[in-house]
């Protein structure tokens, strides 16, 4: 009983949690339903690739960070993610995910 009752805890507190933006309004098409549809696309797969949102990481002024998303349709995601020091060092981040981007994005591989 104990464990059911922390198991609904933990759920409600992540159902509480703001979703996270990954995207500025606007950006992606002109209309609101448009950048809509897309964010939400782009953000399923980007949440299946464990990236974080540059968008959010922008707002730091002592992070630099670029990413390439290959969502291709037939093939599995590919998120590319290279993070800057300010002392010019930084490392690189390359995930791929077990779907395909024109469908689920499936699971980490």
């Amino acid at each position: 009983m104990r464990l059911i009752t922390v198991f609904c805890l933990l759920t409600a507190a992540v159902v509480a949690l703001p979703a996270q933006q990954y995207f500025p309004p606007g950006v992606l098409d002109t209309t609101p339903e448009d950048h809509d549809s897309k964010a939400k696309w782009y953000a399923v797969h980007l949440k299946a690739l464990h990236e974080p949102s540059l968008w959010e990481l922008s707002q730091n002024p002592n992070v630099e960070a670029y990413r390439f998303l290959w969502v291709r349709t037939f093939d599995h995601p590919i998120a590319v993610r290279l993070v800057v020091r300010a002392s010019g060092s930084g490392w690189m981040h390359v995930r791929m995910t077990s779907g395909h981007g024109g469908y689920e994005p499936g699971r980490i591989i």
